[in-house]
C-alpha cells in the first residue's frame, strides 16, 4: 500500500480544492493510505476529506505567502521545519503539493527525502498560468515530477512533456454531473420563466475571470445567472449586483442543479488554466462559449461542444451567445456534443493517470 501526503494551503473549497477532493475520492483505497495536510481540519475542505476516509492533519503553518509581507521568509522557514516534522511522522511514499504555494514549503524536503530509508518523492501540481521564469525553475529542481492541468499550463511554465512532466486534465464526477436533471427548481427560486433561454457564468471574484464582461454583456432576451464568490483565502469581493435579467448568486453546493437550469455556459476568463466549470457544464449537457485561450481551447471542441472566439474579444463572445440562443438546432447539436466530450474527463480516468505516476515514482524510490 502506498502512503500519500497531499498538501493544501487553504481550508476552504475552490477549484483546486475541488480537484483535490475528486482525486482523493477516486483513488483506489485498497492501494492507498491517504493523508492530507491543510491549515484547519474543522473546515469545509477538512470535513469533506474526512467523509472520503482521508486522514487529515492540521497544518496552520501552510499559509499564503505574500511578496510584500516582511515576515514571509520567516513564515516559509518555520513552515518548512514543521512540514518536515509531519513528513517524518507520516513517512509517505509521495508528497503531492496541490498548488504552487504548498510546493514552496515542500521544496525544502526534496533532498531530505532522498537521503532517508524508504525515501519519498515530490509531485508538484501546476494549476495556474500566473507565474513562471525563476519561480518555475526553482520548484522544478525541487520536485520529482510535475502534473499540468493543460498543455497551455505546461507551455506557460516553459516545460515539455516527458515522463516527469505530464499533462493530466482535471477529472469530473460524471455520476454527479450529468444531463437530464430537473431544470425547474432553480428557475422557480429565481423567478425565471421555464421557457426562457438562460446563460450561466461561474467564477471566483478575481480580475482575470472577467465576471464584469458577463455582467455587462448584451444578450438580447436571455436571462443571465452569475455564480460568483471570493477565492479561498483571498481578499477579493463580489461587486456585481443583481438587476433585471441578471441574477447574482454566491457560492453554491448544488452546482448540478445550477447547470440543469441553464442553457449555455459563458466563460469570459482569460488565462484560464483548465476551467473546471467548463467541463462540469458540458457533462450536464450545457454547451460553452469561451475564448480560444488556455484550458478551454483544449477542452471545448469549437462547433461541436461549444463555440470558441478570439481571445479577449467581448463583442465576439456576445455575438456567439446570441448565435446559439437564436438557433435551437445549433443549441441542440452543441448540447449533445458537450455531453459526449465530457466523457473524456472522467474522475476515474484522472485518478488512474495520477496512480500511474505515483506508482512510477514509488518504484523509483525503492530502486
Amino acid at each position: 500500500m502506498k502512503r500519500i501526503l497531499l498538501l493544501s494551503h487553504v481550508s476552504e473549497i475552490g477549484g483546486a480544492e475541488h480537484s483535490l477532493l475528486t482525486l482523493v475520492s477516486h483513488l483506489p483505497r485498497q492501494l492507498y493510505d491517504v493523508h492530507v495536510a491543510l491549515p484547519e481540519t474543522d473546515s469545509p475542505l477538512g470535513r469533506a476529506l474526512m467523509k472520503h476516509k482521508a486522514e487529515v492533519h492540521g497544518a496552520p503553518y501552510l499559509q499564503i505567502l505574500r511578496r510584500r509581507d516582511p515576515m514571509t521568509p520567516l513564515k516559509l522557514l518555520w513552515g518548512r521545519i514543521k512540514l518536515a516534522g509531519l513528513a517524518d511522522e507520516v513517512r509517505p511514499d509521495i508528497i503531492h503539493a496541490n498548488t504552487d504555494v504548498p510546493m514552496m514549503y515542500a521544496a525544502a524536503l526534496h533532498r531530505r527525502g532522498r537521503h532517508r530509508a524508504g525515501s519519498w518523492r515530490i509531485v508538484w501540481h501546476l494549476r495556474d498560468m500566473r507565474r513562471g521564469g525563476r519561480w518555475t525553475r526553482y520548484l522544478h529542481h525541487r520536485s520529482d515530477a510535475r502534473i499540468a492541468v493543460s498543455e497551455a499550463v505546461l507551455e506557460h511554465h516553459g516545460l515539455k512533456r516527458s515522463k516527469r512532466n505530464r499533462v493530466i486534465y482535471n477529472g469530473v464526477d460524471l455520476s454527479r454531473f450529468q444531463p437530464g436533471l430537473d431544470p425547474l427548481p432553480l428557475r422557480r427560486e429565481l423567478g425565471i420563466d421555464p421557457a426562457a433561454f438562460v446563460c450561466l457564468c461561474v467564477g471566483q471574484a478575481v480580475p482575470w475571470k472577467n465576471l464584469d464582461v458577463f455582467a455587462e454583456m448584451s444578450t438580447g432576451q436571455c436571462e443571465r445567472v452569475l455564480v460568483a464568490y471570493p477565492p479561498p483565502g483571498g481578499a477579493s469581493e463580489v461587486t456585481v449586483q443583481s438587476r433585471k435579467g441578471l441574477h447574482v448568486l454566491g457560492y453554491r453546493e448544488d452546482m448540478p442543479c445550477i447547470y440543469a437550469a441553464s442553457d449555455l455556459l459563458v466563460h469570459p476568463a482569460m488565462g484560464e488554466a483548465f476551467g473546471r466549470t467548463v467541463v462540469e457544464a458540458m457533462a450536464c449537457g450545457v454547451p460553452v462559449v469561451a475564448y480560444r485561450h488556455g484550458g478551454p481551447a483544449e477542452t471545448v471542441e469549437d462547433g461541436v461542444s461549444g463555440l470558441l472566439v478570439t481571445p479577449d474579444s467581448p463583442g465576439e463572445l456576445a455575438e456567439a451567445v446570441t448565435r446559439v440562443a437564436s438557433d435551437p438546432g445549433l443549441h441542440a447539436d452543441l448540447a449533445r456534443g458537450a455531453a459526449e466530450r465530457a466523457r473524456e474527463f472522467s474522475a476515474g480516468d484522472h485518478a488512474a493517470l495520477v496512480d500511474q505516476l505515483y506508482d512510477a515514482l514509488a518504484q523509483e524510490a525503492k530502486a
